[in-house]
């Protein structure tokens, strides 16, 4: 270190030696009983043999706590058969994944209403996602399924699928019956690393509004929904972008999460519009002990 005494500045130089490479020898997997080794281990952007990185190694463990499969995870390293060959020790404590969920409700215009979701975020142990839903009531019915395979044709990129159907019957409230029948497929790229990622989706959906059997001839329905009677075809494609660096997506502590989506309906279909939402977060920690 260099004292300035008259711009009161010190200059400090450092010197960096490389000190030998280390490559991975081994990655151990432990405590996963229903969870598939390879989906661990795909988490990981280095495999045996490979040059030892602390970098990706702490990422990989941010990945895996992020799955939110595991109540426990812990990456540590040990040395291995030779002085440049480093073992990595994958140590994981699983937990329920499954969920089953009940609601009932009452309302002034639908009456009794209720409606069971059967949610898997490790379908099998293969890290699928599975959602099934089914709402019944006195004069509506819905059900909802979704999917999504997270390492699609094995690459970093997702798919997911999604299908539903709701229908609403006539009522002393509406005096009308409406059937809405829909799906989407969607694709997640990642753009860099896993702070910025590309959506890609087509959604399409009919919606169908007829008169009640008693109601046809009644005059006192509104023009509003006489012109809205029919059936309404909506095909619309969309992307989004996504920036995010939350250390943690389930209650972050510190980083960014920002959303641009757009959606485009006229590609065939009945409808026309453009719809773009925009979204951001922010967090910072103000005290650790709160």
């Amino acid at each position: 270190a260099n004292r300035d005494f008259e711009n009161r500045t010190i200059s400090i130089t450092y010197f960096i030696e490389e000190g030998p490479r280390a490559y991975v020898e081994r990655i151990n997997v432990r405590g996963n009983d229903r969870t598939r080794d390879y989906v661990i281990r795909r988490e990981f952007d280095l495999a045996e043999g490979d040059a030892f990185n602390r970098v990706l190694i702490d990422k990989a463990e941010r990945r895996l706590k992020n799955l939110r499969f595991f109540k426990e995870v812990r990456v540590t390293t040990s040395r291995g058969s030779a002085p440049d060959r480093v073992i990595i020790n994958v140590d994981v404590v699983e937990q329920p994944t499954g969920e089953v969920s009940f609601g009932v409700g009452y309302s002034t215009s639908d009456g009794v209403l209720g409606d069971i979701t059967i949610t898997e975020k490790n379908f099998l142990g293969r890290g699928q996602f599975v959602r099934a839903k089914f709402g019944l009531g006195e004069s509506q019915e819905t059900y909802e399924f979704a999917f999504t395979e997270p390492f699609f044709l094995g690459r970093r990129i997702s798919m997911s699928l999604e299908a539903y159907q709701r229908s609403y019957d006539a009522n002393d409230f509406r005096n009308y019956d409406e059937t809405t029948t829909g799906g989407s497929i969607a694709f997640g790229l990642p753009l860099r690393e896993d702070e910025l990622r590309l959506n890609l989706y087509y959604a399409i959906f009919n919606r169908d509004v007829e008169l009640d059997n008693t109601t046809i001839g009644n005059t006192s329905v509104s023009a509003a929904i006489r012109d809205g009677l029919g059936t309404v075809l909506t095909s619309a494609p969309g992307y989004s972008i996504v920036y995010n660096t939350l250390d943690q997506n389930f209650n972050p502590n510190e980083g960014i999460y920002a959303k641009f989506d757009q959606q485009v309906a006229g590609l065939g279909g009945d409808a026309q519009y453009i719809r773009t939402t925009v979204e951001a977060r922010a967090y910072r920690e103000i005290y650790s002990d709160w």
